[in-house]
């Protein structure tokens, strides 16, 4: 049979004393109860914005180069039809989405 030694007690009370220890701790981080709980706002989300009509624009006569086979010197010709396309887009643009108008 073994005999119990002051080292014994001290291994089985330091568990029970790192119980404690957390649950006062837990405690400690609760709001007192006659407080409003206060929850923390939630991440604010970043706008996805549109591009912009002159990019839109640059988009459109970058794809009318390569369609005319990439001729140097057409660009003004490439920009203005791309702001005439993207003019008439917007017109037929009902709900005021003229990326999809710009599709049909």
């Amino acid at each position: 049979m073994r005999q119990h030694t002051g080292t014994d007690t001290a291994k089985a009370s330091a568990p029970a004393t790192a119980r404690t220890a957390r649950r006062t701790a837990a405690k400690a981080s609760l709001p007192a109860p006659d407080r409003p709980l206060a929850l923390e706002s939630p991440p604010s989300l970043a706008l996805i914005e549109a591009p912009s009509r002159e990019e839109l624009i640059r988009q459109r006569a970058y794809a009318l180069y390569e369609r005319n086979g990439c001729i140097e010197g057409r660009s003004m010709e490439d920009w203005l039809e791309a702001e005439a396309e993207l003019r008439a887009a917007e017109a037929r643009a009902a709900d005021g989405d003229v990326t999809r108008a710009l599709q049909a």
